[in-house]
């Protein structure tokens, strides 16, 4: 729904900050998207890769069939 722009950590530290609990959500909200930025990354290079892989594999085929 968001894209993963909002982890789910992050949601939890948003729900403590309104319950009251100021300081502990909000380091749970700041570390949660430091941790959700390196997953996304991870995510997203993990794809790139694999989208890379199929591309050659496929170039290499039209070559063979030539």
């Amino acid at each position: 729904m968001t894209g993963g722009a909002v982890s789910m950590e992050m949601v939890n530290g948003i729900v403590d900050m309104v319950n009251g609990k100021w300081g502990s959500g909000f380091r749970k909200v700041v570390k949660g998207y430091f941790h959700n930025k390196r997953e996304n990354r991870k995510y997203e290079n993990f794809w790139k890769e694999r989208r890379n892989r199929y591309d050659s594999r496929k170039e290499l085929d039209q070559k063979l069939d030539q």
